[in-house]
C-alpha cells in the first residue's frame, strides 16, 4: 500500500490511475481516504478511477465517502457515483441516493437512473414523490421508471398528463404509455387517438402501432 501510495502521489495520470485500481482491489479500509482525496480533485480519469476503486472497496467507510462526493462533487462524476452506489446495494448507499433525489435540481435528476435500478417501497416513495411534485423535466425522468416497475400509480399519473399536461408533457406522456402493457395504458391512447388532434393525436397513432400493431382497436386514419 506505500508503494502504491508514493506511485500515486506522483501525480501522474497512467501510473497514477493504475496505483488506484489497486488501491481498490487490495480490500484495506485504510486507503479510503487517499481515494477519496483523488475522488474529489485533480485530473478526470484519476477522479473517475477512484470512485470505481471505493466501488470495489465497499464497506462503510467506502460508501460514506461516495455518499459525500455524490452531494458535493462535480457534476460530470455524479452519474458515475450514483451507478457505483446503486451497485452496492447498500442501505446507506440507497439512501443517501433517495437524499439526492429529492433535493431535485440538475444533481438529483442525474441519479435517477441509478436509483430506478433499484427495487424496494423507499425507492418507489421517493420515485413517487418526484413525479408528483418534482419539476416537469424531473417528472419525465421518473415516471418511465415507475411505469416500468409496474407501479400503478403511475400508469394513472401518466395517463392523466397525457391528457392535461403542456404538449412537451402530453407527448412524453404518450410514450411512455407506449411502452406500457395493460388495459389502462392501450384505452387512454385509443382515447386521445378519437378525442385529440394534431401532434397529440399522431403521436397516440404511433405509439399504438408501434407496440400494439395488431390491436383490432387501430382503424382510424392516420
Amino acid at each position: 500500500v506505500d508503494a502504491l501510495t508514493a506511485v500515486l502521489a506522483t501525480g501522474e495520470p497512467q501510473t497514477g490511475q493504475a496505483a488506484i485500481t489497486a488501491l481498490g482491489r487490495s480490500g484495506d479500509p485504510t486507503v479510503v481516504p487517499l481515494l477519496a482525496r483523488a475522488a474529489g480533485q485533480g485530473n478526470a480519469n484519476l477522479r473517475w478511477a477512484a470512485i470505481s476503486a471505493l466501488g470495489e472497496l465497499g464497506g462503510p467507510e467506502a460508501i460514506a465517502v461516495l455518499g459525500d462526493l455524490l452531494a458535493h462533487a462535480e457534476l460530470d462524476v455524479t452519474s458515475q457515483i450514483a451507478a457505483t452506489l446503486a451497485n452496492l446495494g447498500d442501505d446507506d448507499a440507497r439512501t443517501r441516493l433517495i437524499e439526492v433525489a429529492l433535493e431535485g435540481g440538475r444533481r438529483g435528476s442525474m441519479v435517477l437512473a441509478a436509483l430506478g435500478s433499484l427495487r424496494g417501497d423507499d425507492v418507489q416513495a421517493a420515485l413517487l414523490a418526484i413525479a408528483r411534485d418534482g419539476t416537469a423535466s424531473a417528472r419525465r425522468e421518473a415516471l418511465p421508471l415507475l411505469i416500468r416497475a409496474g407501479v400503478p400509480a403511475a400508469m394513472t399519473m401518466a395517463a392523466d398528463l397525457a391528457r392535461t399536461g403542456s404538449r412537451t408533457d402530453r407527448l412524453a406522456a404518450i410514450a411512455m404509455l407506449g411502452e406500457a402493457s395493460g388495459v389502462e395504458a392501450r384505452a387512454t391512447l385509443l382515447e386521445l387517438a378519437e378525442r385529440e388532434h394534431g401532434p397529440t393525436r399522431s403521436a397516440a397513432l404511433e405509439a399504438l402501432s408501434q407496440t400494439r400493431p395488431d390491436d383490432p382497436a387501430l382503424t382510424c386514419d392516420r
